[in-house]
């Protein structure tokens, strides 16, 4: 028989309502224990819709004892505090991309996964469809010879002003929300780190928050 993944989810997101929940409901592994949100409101609306008994804050969905995993759906800003409060409190994290800021706060993540002996994931999952594996295949079986070259665009139509990912406190800016995505699959390609990088940004005026990114990475 198998034993269940018991997931708690912090934050009531879009995408942890149109795709995650509805994976954690139907995958065989898991199981939807508890139900954080900063508004009680949303979070028993989000309980209802999933038939989910238990729901709260932030904090009761991680003094939860049968809660195993812990899914982080916030603004990225918070990932860092939350992945850390999780992962000491001795659950496993899966925290939607992109997983932190920066590079210090994100070996901060690893250290503290570590030190509590739990996974720490990031909720990529582009990289785990069948194109990007037939992709790796055909590079790596030399199928269609030595891949020297990788240009990547990534983009979505124009969103409100309101929009979170306008707001610079919370992580804004289209290189935390979007760039992840080019940039992975380009160290798929090339399954190595760039050498170098050199990024340009065009900014929002009023926000100061970056709209469209230019990246070259030279492997």
């Amino acid at each position: 028989m198998i034993k269940k993944l018991k997931i708690g989810v912090i934050g009531c997101s879009q995408i942890a309502e149109n795709s995650v929940i509805p994976a954690i409901k139907k995958s065989e592994f898991s199981e939807l224990q508890h139900i954080g949100s900063r508004s009680n409101q949303k979070g028993e609306k989000f309980a209802k819709k999933f038939y989910c008994k238990n729901f709260g804050d932030y904090n009761d969905v991680l003094d939860d004892e049968e809660t195993n995993l812990v899914y982080i759906s916030l603004p990225v800003s918070l990932h860092e505090k939350w992945a850390i409060k999780a992962m000491k409190s001795g659950k496993h994290v899966l925290c939607e991309k992109s997983s932190t800021i920066s590079f210090e706060s994100a070996k901060k993540m690893i250290k503290n996964a570590k030190e509590n002996n739990v996974r720490l994931m990031e909720g990529l999952m582009f990289k785990f469809h069948p194109s990007h594996s037939k992709i790796i295949e055909l590079v790596n079986n030399k199928k269609i010879g030595k891949a020297f070259s990788f240009y990547g665009r990534y983009g979505f139509p124009p969103i409100s002003k309101k929009n979170i990912r306008y707001n610079k406190k919370l992580g804004g800016g289209i290189l935390n929300d979007a760039a992840c995505y080019p940039i992975s699959a380009s160290r798929l390609i090339f399954q190595n780190d760039p050498k170098s990088v050199y990024c340009s940004f065009n900014m929002e005026p009023k926000t100061m928050i970056d709209e469209q990114v230019s990246l070259n990475l030279k492997y």
